[in-house]
């Protein structure tokens, strides 16, 4: 049996507040744009940090039950884990290097599904294969603990291919804001990206 290296393995998520958050809020479902503000929280309060930045989501909207291959963007809290790319931005955040054969598990038959692994005969998506997209990005931690079969996988904040061009399900933006929130993450704050519309408060 072929062994299957993992580059990622998730352990449960531990109950720890949240210092650090992005919020990406959304006019209505079915939009493709947003807003991504990041706030911290100090001296008991939350606080804006840095002007709000403009980005482009799944390219047929949002939904709260995210299914498989529907191209939306899941709404709700998710942890940040791992920042992601071919060499590694300006970060304090883990990083993953991207490989030939690292790919994102989407076959929900499989074993490793949402997972992302080294191995080249994995079905997904390649991820080595997105040199500009991909360049550097972040795993957005949706359905990984626990792992629903069919709900969703491979949701990432990454760079954007144009300002009016929808995603596969990711939050994408321009390389320079990218680089920005990367350089502020810091993984002792377990910081969180919430994705949600804009009636919601």
């Amino acid at each position: 049996m072929k062994t299957i290296l993992m580059l990622l393995i998730l352990l449960p998520v531990i109950a720890q507040a949240s210092t650090q958050k992005l919020v990406v809020t959304l006019a209505n479902k079915s939009t493709i744009h947003g807003k991504l503000q990041f706030w911290q929280y100090g001296h008991n309060r939350w606080r804006k940090v840095g002007d709000e930045i403009p980005v482009v989501i799944g390219k047929n909207g949002s939904a709260y039950n995210k299914k498989e291959g529907d191209n939306k963007t899941p709404l709700g809290t998710f942890p940040l884990d791992f920042v992601f790319g071919f060499s590694k931005p300006k970060t304090s955040m883990p990083f993953l290097k991207l490989q030939p054969d690292t790919t994102c598990v989407d076959d929900v038959q499989s074993a490793n599904y949402t997972k992302i692994v080294n191995n080249k005969t994995a079905k997904g998506e390649k991820m080595y294969t997105y040199k500009h997209v991909y360049r550097f990005g972040m795993l957005i931690n949706y359905n990984q603990n626990p792992v629903v079969k069919g709900k969703g996988s491979c949701v990432f904040m990454h760079i954007w291919r144009g300002a009016n061009i929808g995603t596969a399900g990711c939050v994408a933006m321009k390389p320079k804001n990218l680089l920005w929130i990367l350089r502020k993450l810091k993984p002792k704050q377990h910081p969180v990206m919430q994705i949600r519309l804009n009636s919601v408060h």
